[in-house]
C-alpha cells in the first residue's frame, strides 16, 4: 500500500523544466567587457574563481582562474571581483564593463 501511495505521489510532483537563452551582450566599441565568477563545493567550502576579458566583437584578450582561501560564497564573489579589477588595470584592458551574477554584490 505504502508503495502504491509513494507511486501515484511521484507522478504527481513531476518537475516542468523550461529553457532560458542566455546570450553574451558585447561591450561599445573599444570597450572590454569582463565576465567573472565563482566555483564552490559547499559554502563555505573549498572554491575557485575566475573570469575573461573580451573585446566589443567577443575575441577572448585575457583569462584567469584561482583557488581561493576556504570562506562564504559573498567573500569569493569579492575576490573575484577584486581579482578582476586588478588584472584588467595591469593589463591596460581599460575601459571595462563588469558582469557579475552576485545579487549581494551589485546590490
Amino acid at each position: 500500500m505504502e508503495y502504491q501511495l509513494l507511486v501515484a505521489q511521484k507522478e504527481r510532483c513531476k518537475h516542468q523544466q523550461a529553457t532560458i537563452i542566455v546570450k553574451w551582450k558585447p561591450p561599445h566599441r573599444e570597450t572590454y567587457k569582463l565576465n567573472i565568477d565563482r566555483a564552490a563545493i559547499s559554502n563555505p567550502g573549498a572554491s575557485g574563481i575566475g573570469g575573461i576579458f573580451r573585446d566589443h566583437v567577443g575575441h577572448w584578450i585575457l583569462g584567469f582562474s584561482e583557488s581561493t582561501p576556504k570562506t562564504n560564497h559573498v567573500m569569493v564573489e569579492l575576490q573575484a571581483l577584486q581579482r578582476g579589477l586588478q588584472i584588467g588595470v595591469e593589463h591596460k584592458l581599460t575601459p571595462f564593463t563588469i558582469n557579475i551574477d552576485s545579487s549581494h554584490i551589485i546590490n
